[in-house]
């Protein structure tokens, strides 16, 4: 008989306690395996498969594309002045994600009247929300996402900056990482 062999036949009570062991642990190790894949799966079954903000198989847009502002159109008169244009957003803007001023020819900020506001329209028309100057926040409904073809109205009340050289400025700041749209756009008001 070999010392540390099997006896007639048998392992050593030591010999098992060890294979023992080493069984424990490689089946400790598999299930910390298995559970890692498993929550790898689950991560990637959560993200869209393509990527933020692409279809299912698509590539992942680079950068997304820029919100931008149409030109402003003078509407309204005297009581009511008012600038009409339309908005092409990138992927998945909210109006809530905007915020405005108005600046002179130097870009100083003017001081805004107390009616000022900004109205938001969906492509037919319908009011989506409200933009208050004076508390600079948004009515319910500036969370839903923006789409090409909606508006924004720039309402003046009585305060008439036609010809004046002055601009609205709009103030993007998404915060969803898959998407750049942060920064500045402006448009005169003629």
């Amino acid at each position: 008989m070999t010392q540390g062999g099997p006896v007639g036949g048998r392992e050593a009570p030591a010999q098992r306690r060890i294979r023992r062991r080493t069984l424990v642990v490689v089946l400790a190790v598999i299930g910390l395996i298995a559970v890692a894949g498993s929550w790898e799966l689950y991560i990637q079954l959560s993200r869209p498969s393509g990527g933020c903000g692409a279809p299912p198989g698509g590539n992942t847009p680079l950068g997304g594309s820029s919100f931008a502002i149409g030109s402003a159109t003078p509407a309204g008169g005297p009581g009511n002045h008012s600038y009409t244009m339309a908005v092409n957003p990138s992927d998945r803007d909210q109006w809530v994600y905007l915020a405005f001023q108005v600046v002179d020819s130097r870009g100083s900020n003017l001081t805004p009247g107390s009616g000022w506001s900004v109205v938001a329209f969906g492509v037919s028309g319908q009011l989506i929300a409200n933009y208050s100057f004076q508390t600079q926040t948004w009515s319910s409904g500036a969370t839903v996402l923006m789409t090409s073809g909606e508006s924004m109205s720039l309402r003046l009340g009585s305060s008439d900056l036609h010809g004046l050289g002055d601009k609205l400025v709009v103030e993007i700041s998404n915060p969803n990482p898959c998407t750049f749209s942060g920064g500045s756009v402006s448009a005169p008001l003629p």
